[in-house]
């Protein structure tokens, strides 16, 4: 069990965490497809979180039929970042 430890651990280290944040909004009709094209990069050690902007189509749907490999983040809507 040490062993497969300290293999994981290596891997992590040589492979860092890379994080994908989809933002949508109603954007139901394209997120199966980004979704999918993050989940086939050639690249594993990903972590891909969908924050919906109070989204009423079924944009949810979309984003939890990938669930575990997928977060889903819901806020009502706030809009863009103000700078």
């Amino acid at each position: 069990m040490r062993r497969y430890q300290n293999a994981r651990a290596e891997v992590k280290e040589k492979c860092p965490l890379v994080s994908v944040i989809i933002p949508v909004f109603n954007g139901e009709q394209y997120l199966r497809e980004a979704i999918e094209s993050v989940l086939s990069q050639s690249y594993r050690s990903i972590d891909i979180v969908v924050v919906d902007d109070g989204s009423t189509d079924n944009s949810a749907r979309v984003a939890k039929s990938f669930t575990p490999q997928v977060r889903y983040v819901y806020q009502e809507t706030a809009g863009s970042a103000q700078l």
